[in-house]
């Protein structure tokens, strides 16, 4: 469901605690229209409805940075692989819906 928090990242920096050096922030990148990341908590949620139909697999690449001057970023980025489950969520449907006409021999 959107909202759905389904993992969560730390990354730490080991400057000057307190600092802007040791801040750090994340972004995603890849298949962001599925998913979003808090930037500063690092809880990945689902952001738009996940339909097993449409797609089974995604992709999101992520980044720890620094607010230090200049900005210092992990790299490389950490790959994450989501996997959508099936669930029941689609009813059977007749391939034909009109009204069928049907004789038959006594």
């Amino acid at each position: 469901a959107v909202g759905t928090v389904v993992t969560s990242v730390r990354a730490v920096d080991v400057d000057e605690p307190g600092t802007p050096n040791s801040q750090v922030v994340y972004t995603l990148t890849g298949d962001t229209e599925m998913f979003a990341i808090n930037e500063t908590s690092g809880d990945i949620y689902v952001s738009s409805d996940l339909y097993y139909e449409n797609a089974t697999f995604h992709t999101v690449y992520l980044t720890a940075s620094d607010m230090g001057n200049p900005v210092l970023s992990s790299s490389p980025s950490l790959r994450l692989d989501f996997t959508v489950q099936d669930i029941n969520d689609n009813r059977p449907v007749f391939e034909n819906d009109a009204p069928q006409n049907i004789s038959m021999r006594e």
